[in-house]
This record gives C-alpha cells, sequence and structure tokens, in this order.
C-alpha cells in the first residue's frame, strides 16, 4: 500500500513539474513574440506556485514584461524577486535599479544597487557607473565624481557612456540657471529685457515695441486730451496690463527654460544610464 501511495504522489510531483514546465516555457514564448500583456495576464491568472529556476524565470519574464510596457513600478518590484542564483540576476537587478531610478527613486535604487551581489569586474563597475548617474540625477556632484572616478573606463561597454556623464557633469557645474526675480525686474526697468535674458530674442523685440508703442500712445492721449478723458484711460489700461504682463511673463519664462534645460540634461543622463544596460544584456 505504501509503495502504491508513494508511486501516485511522485506520478502527481512529475505531472506538476511537468505542467509547471511547460507553462513557463509558454510565458517566455509569449514575452519573446512580445504578447506581454498576455504573459503577465497568464502568471498572474494561475499564480503560479513555482521554485527556484523556474520561479526566478516567472519572475524575470514578468518584470521583463511590465518593463517593455513601460509599467516601471510592477517591473522594479518583480524583477527583484529574482533570486542571486539565477542566471537572469544581474540583468533583472540592474534593470529594477534602472526603473526605479526613471521613477525617481534614487534612495530605493542607490539600496537596489548596493545589494547587489556580484564580484565580477564588470559588473561592479556597471554598479559604479549607475550610481555615479543618480548622484548627477540628485545633484550630488561630490558623489557623481566619486563613482565617476571608480568606474573602470577602459570597459568598451562603459567607455563611451562614461565619458558622455563627465562632460554632463561639466556642464551642469557651470551652468547658470536664469533667475525669475531678475528676469521680472529686468522687464520691469525695461520692457522686452526679460525674455532677451531668458534667450527669446523675437519675443523681446515685439514685447518692447508693443508696450513702449502703447506707452507713447498713452501719453500722447493724456498731453491732448488730459487724465479723465476715455481714450486716454483706455489706452492707459491696456498699457498698464500688457506693461504688467510683461514682467510676469519674463519671470515664468525664466522659470520654464531653467525647467526645460533640467528636463534635457535630466533625459540626457537617463539615456546614457541606459546604453550599458542594453549592450551587456540585450
Amino acid at each position: 500500500m505504501k509503495k502504491i501511495l508513494f508511486t501516485i504522489f511522485l506520478l502527481n510531483a512529475l505531472v506538476v513539474g511537468a505542467q509547471n514546465t511547460f507553462e513557463t516555457a509558454f510565458i517566455e514564448h509569449l514575452v519573446n513574440k512580445g504578447d506581454y500583456r498576455e504573459a503577465i495576464y497568464l502568471v498572474d491568472k494561475n499564480n503560479l506556485k513555482l521554485k527556484g529556476a523556474q520561479a526566478d524565470s516567472v519572475y524575470y519574464f514578468k518584470g521583463w514584461s511590465h518593463y517593455s510596457m513601460m509599467q516601471l513600478e510592477q517591473s522594479a518590484k518583480a524583477l527583484q524577486k529574482v533570486s542571486e542564483q539565477s542566471v537572469f540576476y544581474h540583468k533583472a537587478r540592474f534593470f529594477a535599479a534602472y526603473n526605479t531610478i526613471h521613477m525617481g527613486n534614487y534612495e530605493q535604487a542607490n539600496a537596489i544597487l548596493q545589494q547587489t551581489n556580484s564580484e565580477q569586474h564588470l559588473y561592479k563597475n556597471l554598479r559604479t557607473y549607475q550610481q555615479s548617474g543618480i548622484g548627477l540625477l540628485n545633484k550630488d556632484y561630490t558623489a557623481a565624481e566619486k563613482y565617476l572616478a571608480a568606474t573602470d573606463s577602459t570597459l568598451s561597454p562603459l567607455y563611451e557612456p562614461l565619458k558622455n556623464l563627465k562632460l554632463i557633469k561639466t556642464e551642469l557645474q557651470q551652468h547658470k540657471a536664469k533667475s525669475p526675480v531678475l528676469a521680472g525686474l529686468m522687464s520691469a526697468i525695461l520692457p522686452g529685457s526679460g525674455k532677451f535674458y531668458v534667450g527669446k530674442k523675437g519675443q523681446a523685440i515685439s514685447t518692447f515695441i508693443g508696450t513702449v508703442g502703447l506707452g507713447l500712445i498713452t501719453w500722447e492721449n493724456y498731453r491732448k486730451l488730459g487724465l479723465a478723458n476715455v481714450k486716454t484711460i483706455f489706452f492707459g489700461s491696456v498699457f498698464a496690463a500688457n506693461y504688467v504682463s510683461n514682467i510676469y511673463g519674463s519671470a515664468v519664462a525664466a522659470k520654464v527654460e531653467e525647467n526645460d534645460y533640467q528636463n534635457v540634461m535630466q533625459n540626457q543622463i537617463l539615456f546614457n544610464l541606459h546604453i550599458p544596460l542594453r549592450n551587456i544584456f540585450e
């Protein structure tokens, strides 16, 4: 009787194992085809009770599917579940960190990198390289310099991106942000000069001509018709509104210009952080 029960148990285990292997292989097939939603649906629907390599594979395929659909938070959570024994371990860890960086969670991303175990020279340097990017995004130039200096520039996947990050660091440190207060003050003194200061020369000229023109018309009506005249009041009101909006617009333009600059630099850093990941893992 015991032998029969043991045989039944063994057969059941083999069937379940074969079924799980088939489902894992099918999930991989869906991911390779680009059917990411279907792969995620199959994982979540079956709630596969897997262990070891099969569990690692499923977590990886789920995380990679979310990543491919730019669902970065879900991707990072799944990829972090891949164990150190998996062939997908390093790719999963570094992409989990990159996803977290992309979401702006720099402290969490740094923690993921620090907890990534590797004795391989390439991965050690990939880690310090990613940490240098976190320093730049966080405006911590001391940390950025430390990690940039610690990264081996002779490694071919890191050579060009590392050079780019060093140039970006220099650019950011030398950058002089446009001051909204100064832009507004300049426009209050000379209409249009604030927009000229932030680099909008065409708007500066048109603003100067429009505001000064309205001011002259207002003055002419005041001189000829007096302060209480309807024309004087009308043109004076238009001039005042134009003058105030010019000051406000210049301050806003300076703020927008700085935000645009920072967004461009942030995208350049993220792009250069992604290049080595693509070159090494894809």
